[in-house]
């Protein structure tokens, strides 16, 4: 009898996937990626190092090296470029469409935590401080998975 249930259960349904926006759009849907911006360009908070400690269907939340660009003086492009620990809070689940036409879920908002060192770029104080890096992620027309 006991057999019998275990394989009734194997032949279930796999659980969905939920990604999350790389580059802050739907185009760069990733799972667990290695690498996580809220842009993708020189301004954008990133995490070139990322490590996921969860990952469910509702919550992802990861740390690693956070990356911010210094406050701009007489050009951004001679803005330093400031790295310490950092931490990702992904949640607000939404569905998008894939170009074969199955549905994906997707994180649509993030928050980004980084902990500034004494004497910062940025004048903060020594600590932790937490950056809502998108309200809301809207599906833009497309939801490709970059990872399949």
């Amino acid at each position: 009898m006991l057999a019998v249930l275990t394989l009734a259960c194997a032949g279930g349904t796999a659980v969905a996937r939920t990604y999350v926006p790389n580059c802050g759009t739907t185009y760069y849907l990733e799972y667990k990626p290695a690498y996580w911006s809220a842009g993708c360009t020189g301004g954008s908070p990133t995490m070139p190092t990322a490590t996921w400690r969860r990952w469910g269907s509702h919550v992802a939340r990861g740390t690693g090296t956070a990356q911010l660009r210094g406050p701009c003086r007489a050009s951004c492009v001679d803005a330093k470029v400031y790295e310490s620990s950092g931490r990702l809070s992904l949640y607000g689940t939404r569905r998008c469409v894939d170009g074969r036409g199955r549905r994906q879920l997707y994180f649509s908002r993030a928050r980004f935590s980084v902990y500034f060192r004494a004497h910062n770029l940025f004048g903060y104080p020594k600590g932790w401080r937490t950056f809502p890096v998108f309200t809301t992620i809207a599906y833009q027309g497309e939801c490709r998975l970059t990872q399949e």
